[in-house]
């Protein structure tokens, strides 16, 4: 996080950053656990979750991503090429 700023204004930050997405177009936005998740050097990172939902189909990708599909959590195992963690974090915040 950014000096200064609190977990809920850095994944609203975050969020817009990467998708575009502004707080005002959220329907949803809650916190989730806060997970310890080892990497692949056995560091450890603070992960903290965040749901949200939006009805926007649409999303406008930063620099950091090259394309997005939107899927369904119980459908993640289909797909290659994720972070480790990733079903960790999703697994925290599905509904």
């Amino acid at each position: 996080m950014d000096a200064g700023s609190s977990a809920h204004a850095q994944a609203l930050l975050e969020l817009f950053e990467e998708t575009g997405i502004p707080a005002a177009e959220l329907t949803d936005f809650r916190p989730g656990p806060i997970l310890e998740l080892p990497d692949a050097c056995g560091d450890c990172w603070r992960v903290h979750t965040f749901r949200a939902g939006t009805t926007r189909r649409k999303l406008q990708l930063n620099w950091e991503h090259d394309t997005y599909r939107w899927v369904r959590p119980q459908d993640l195992p289909r797909f290659d090429g994720q972070v480790p963690w990733l079903r960790d974090v999703v697994a925290t915040t599905a509904a």
